[in-house]
């Protein structure tokens, strides 16, 4: 009777464990539990080292986090943006970009952000030579600095 007893609370223990995944929703396995401020910075660490895929992780999950937090919603739009190849990418920057206004920034990233945005996908033909069936200019191609940069300090 003892090894039933036994055999059942340590499967109990076992079951318990295996439901831990060892995270907590910002990607990282293994560290505490991440503010949506220190996951946008991290965002714009990834952002600045070129690296959009893991900078967008970063700020979604900063926005999953707290879905009031306008600064991630400008990393989110950037990277968007930075990763866009259709119209419906830049689309889903200008939804970001758009986020973030309505959480209240105003500041210059966010309005560069949709302007580049409009200019990718709107310039001007006297401006810019002919895509016609080539999609929109690959905005990757651009030179990374972090926007967020552009406040003065």
């Amino acid at each position: 009777m003892r090894s039933r007893s036994t055999l059942a609370v340590t499967l109990a223990a076992l079951v318990a464990l295996a439901g831990c995944g060892g995270g907590d929703g910002d990607g990282d396995p293994t560290g505490p539990q991440l503010t949506a401020a220190e996951l946008t910075a991290r965002g714009w660490t990834s952002f600045e080292a070129g690296d959009l895929n893991a900078a967008r992780g970063d700020f979604d999950a900063a926005i999953a986090r707290d879905d009031t937090y306008a600064p991630a919603y400008v990393g989110q739009g950037w990277a968007r943006l930075g990763l866009a190849a259709t119209g419906s990418g830049m689309l889903d920057a200008t939804t970001s970009f758009t986020a973030a206004i309505v959480a209240g920034d105003t500041g210059a990233e966010v309005l560069a952000g949709r302007a580049a945005r409009i200019s990718a996908t709107e310039a001007p033909c006297s401006t810019m030579p002919s895509r016609r069936g080539r999609g929109p200019p690959a905005v990757a191609q651009l030179p990374v600095r972090a926007p967020h940069q552009l406040r003065p300090p």
